[in-house]
C-alpha cells in the first residue's frame, strides 16, 4: 500500500504575538524583508496592520515549515491588488485568513490552489437558521441549538 503524504501544511499567529511585534515592527528585521515592512506601514488602520502582520508570520512559518527552510528566508510580496505571492518558481499555493483570534495559512504540497477560512463558532438564532437552511434541515437537534 502506498504510504500517505500530508497534503497541505497550517500555522498561525496569534493577534497579541502580532500586536507585541507590531510595537517595534523594526525589531522583526530578521524576519520582514524591507518590502514587508513597507507594505505593513502602508495599511491605514492599526488593525489592518495587525491583521496583516498576523497573516504574514503565519505564512511565512508555514511556507518555511512546507520548504524546509528559515522563515527570515521566505519574503511574501503583493500583486498589485495587494494579493499575496511568494516569488519562487513553482511556489506552492497558499491560502490567508484573520479572524479575531489572529492569522492563519495554509500550504499545499504542489501547485494546486488551497483554500483556509478560521471562524469563531458563535451561536445563531432561529432567524439565521431559517435563513440558511430548508425546512427538512431543520431536525429537533438543530432547533434546539439555535435556541440555546
Amino acid at each position: 500500500m502506498p504510504s500517505l503524504a500530508v497534503a497541505w501544511t497550517q500555522e498561525v499567529c496569534l493577534r497579541d504575538e502580532a500586536e507585541e511585534a507590531l510595537r517595534d515592527i523594526d525589531c522583526l528585521s530578521g524576519l520582514l524583508s524591507q518590502a514587508e515592512k513597507q507594505a505593513c506601514r502602508r495599511l491605514a488602520t492599526e488593525k489592518r496592520r495587525v491583521d496583516w502582520l498576523s497573516g504574514r508570520l503565519a505564512a511565512k512559518r508555514a511556507l518555511a515549515a512546507r520548504l524546509n527552510a528559515a522563515p527570515r528566508d521566505i519574503e511574501i510580496l503583493n500583486d498589485p491588488s495587494w494579493r499575496p505571492y511568494f516569488p519562487l518558481p513553482a511556489a506552492p499555493s497558499f491560502s490567508i485568513t484573520h479572524t479575531a483570534a489572529g492569522g492563519l495559512c495554509a500550504v499545499g504540497a504542489g501547485s494546486s490552489p488551497i483554500g483556509a477560512d478560521w471562524e469563531t463558532i458563535a451561536a445563531r438564532g432561529p432567524d439565521v437558521l431559517a435563513f440558511y437552511t430548508h425546512t427538512h434541515e431543520r431536525t429537533p437537534q438543530i432547533l434546539a441549538s439555535a435556541e440555546a
